[in-house]
């Protein structure tokens, strides 16, 4: 009996102990903006198989790939433009946090990019959503968008290491650290990022950064990509979140904070060409994406614990009626019916984006981690 109430009693102090704060982050991809998806009768379909799921957390993220501007038209690849109905929507299908910087952001100039301003901000003043990645003028400093979650100060910045044209490049987040026309690097441009990180991370108790880099349409960084994104790690952002790929990549647990290399096109037209038939033609990993869900803990000693990601696939799939619209997978495969064409298509993809999002080594940041001799005292007062 004696036994029996020390191990309650053991019990009962370590929950004490291990009482912790937590916050539920979720990462896409791309939300593109061809003309077969902007020319859907309703938009809010796009989103009606994730809008529970995205629901369940504190913060979604995006890249809007294209600028909103209601002055002028819709308009496809290769310059993009949206109204605000298409951003409404995604906003209506649970996403709150929207990156602004990539390299379509200055697609219709100046102007255009203004109204995108003006449009975000009235999104936040109506919707409490967080956008970052452009400034109206060189004399402002692009701020830190901070949020508040559960007493906990969060952080985001987004900016882009590609831009298609010069046009207005000085409103957005440019870093410029990579011509990627010749191939060469500016170190002191990357390095100026990294410090303009660290300083954001001393400003909040978590930072996300957004940075559009990569490969386009491949399936891992270079070397010096990936090295990039871990120096930006080290620095302080918890999350670096890699777009532009458009398709999947990998991911990388750095200490208690991520790396995600790519999480595809959450919306696109590129593959809509397609028949049942081409499962491997190079357009159709185009429209496979994942969701990623990151659970982060925080620990009476204040320091941060990740929890193992979570992964919802996705799909982009012609809904009868609807349009393109975004599936989750595996669920779509069980309710296929088994004389479905596309449902040999819909299961080599399933197992294409099994293989290529996966955990690739992990990387240890010592800092991170709890400290030992505060555990052991716990265990020590315990007279064990």
């Amino acid at each position: 009996m004696k036994e029996l109430s020390r191990l309650v009693l053991l019990v009962g102090l370590l929950s004490v102990g291990s009482a912790q704060e937590k916050i539920v982050l979720t990462f896409a991809g791309d939300i593109m903006a061809h003309d077969v998806n902007y020319k859907m009768a309703n938009y809010n379909h796009i989103y009606d198989d994730v809008r529970d799921y995205l629901a369940q957390d504190d913060l979604s993220f995006a890249n809007l790939e294209f600028p909103v501007d209601d002055t002028l038209p819709y308009r496809t690849y290769p310059t993009f433009n949206v109204k605000i109905p298409y951003v409404l929507a995604a906003i209506r299908g649970g996403f709150e946090a929207f990156s602004l910087a990539n390299n379509h952001s200055n697609d219709q100039g100046k102007q255009a990019m203004l109204n995108t301003m003006r449009t975000m901000r009235a999104m936040h003043r109506v919707y409490g959503t967080l956008s970052h990645g452009l400034r109206e003028s060189p004399s402002q400093n692009f701020e830190l968008a901070i949020t508040t979650l559960k007493g906990i100060q969060v952080g985001f910045l987004a900016a882009t290491n590609l831009l298609n044209s010069s046009v207005g490049s000085e409103m957005v987040f440019y870093l410029g650290g990579w011509d990627r026309f010749q191939n060469t690097l500016d170190p002191s441009k990357r390095q100026e990022f990294i410090e303009h990180v660290r300083n954001a991370a001393r400003q909040v108790d978590f930072l996300v950064v957004s940075l559009h880099d990569g490969v386009e349409y491949g399936t891992h960084p270079l070397k010096f990509q990936e090295d990039f994104y871990y120096q930006l790690r080290q620095a302080g952002a918890r999350v670096v979140w890699v777009q532009h790929p458009h398709v999947l990549n990998p991911m990388q647990r750095v200490g208690e904070g991520v790396i995600l290399y790519s999480m595809g096109n959450f919306i696109s037209g590129q593959r809509h060409m397609l028949t049942p038939s081409q499962y491997q033609d190079y357009r159709a990993e185009r429209g496979d994406g994942a969701l990623v869900r990151l659970v982060f803990d925080r620990l009476p000693s204040q320091s941060w614990r990740m929890r193992q990601p979570q992964i919802q696939f996705i799909t982009h799939f012609k809904e009868e009626g609807k349009g393109w619209v975004v599936r989750r997978l595996p669920e779509l495969l069980q309710q296929m019916d088994a004389k479905d064409p596309w449902l040999n298509y819909y299961r080599y993809r399933y197992e294409q984006m099994r293989q290529r999002l996966r955990m690739l080594p992990s990387r240890w940041i010592w800092q991170d981690m709890v400290p030992i001799p505060e555990r052991l005292s716990r265990w020590k007062s315990l007279g064990i």
